[in-house]
């Protein structure tokens, strides 16, 4: 079980707005600077999504460059979570701790609460992916606490579930009992489906599920694990046939599948 959670609980992946900055792209409305941006940022979300790590730096590096000369402050915050995904993914948790505190310092001074709170949630999943994650098990917490604070202030809800769907994962990285720290996970997901099924993100309704189920066979809670990892996979195959982007879904289902596969005689 140890394997397949850590392989399970370092999938938060991508934000998944390339849909958002496509469609940003092809608006005729939008300067052609904030377009030729938004097919960068599009294109380098893909990359992550097809594990081409430095396509996506680059590609996500010269959106940020448009971003910030056209002082887009969303696109800025967006672009840097992917470059700060790349730099962690590589293991080069120096430069994307540094990252992500110095453009949280930069937001911070220029009072932009919402880029402060996508920084501080790249802060908590940098610690999370760091070999030594269960001593930085403190402050991954306090850093996704207080940005889910922040989005839930600012009344954006997309951004909270995703805030507490990095809480689950930080919740099983504490010291403790597995009950406590099951128990912990199992809330914060909870809440992340609540929010997802209110704004209709099926999607990330199937992420909140399975991270659920994780939590559940973790904190050896209940027998219904199963049952929930099952709702979680056939959301996944859904969206498959709905055309998500398939290496994704093969993640997600694999990953859904080896939990379940565990709980059988």
């Amino acid at each position: 079980m140890a394997d397949t959670v850590a392989q399970c609980d370092s999938m938060w992946g991508v934000d998944g707005l390339a849909g958002q900055y496509s469609a940003m792209a092809e608006d005729s409305n939008l300067a052609s600077k904030a377009r030729e941006a938004a097919m960068l940022f599009a294109v380098a979300e893909a990359h992550i999504d097809d594990d081409e790590g430095d396509e996506a730096l680059k590609a996500a590096t010269s959106a940020l460059t448009i971003f910030r000369e056209v002082a887009d402050k969303t696109g800025t915050a967006d672009t840097l979570r992917i470059i700060i995904k790349v730099y962690t993914w590589k293991h080069r948790y120096a430069e994307a701790e540094r990252m992500a505190k110095e453009e949280m310092d930069i937001f911070k001074g220029e009072s932009d609460k919402i880029g402060m709170a996508k920084m501080l949630l790249s802060l908590a999943e940098v610690k999370m992916e760091m070999p030594n994650r269960t001593a930085l098990q403190p402050e991954a917490l306090k850093a996704v606490t207080d940005a889910r604070a922040i989005f839930q202030e600012a009344g954006d809800k997309k951004w909270e579930g995703n805030a507490l769907l990095m809480l689950v994962w930080v919740h099983l990285a504490a010291k403790g009992s597995k009950a406590k720290k099951g128990k912990n996970a199992v809330q914060a997901a909870g809440e992340a489906l609540d929010i997802f099924e209110e704004i209709g993100e099926r999607k990330l309704e199937g992420l909140a599920l399975h991270a659920m189920a994780i939590s559940v066979f973790v904190g050896k809670l209940s027998e219904n694990w199963l049952k929930t990892a099952k709702e979680a996979l056939e959301i996944f195959e859904r969206l498959m046939i709905g055309g998500w982007r398939l290496q994704n879904s093969k993640r997600f289902r694999i990953c859904t599948m080896q939990g379940m596969i565990l709980t059988l005689p």
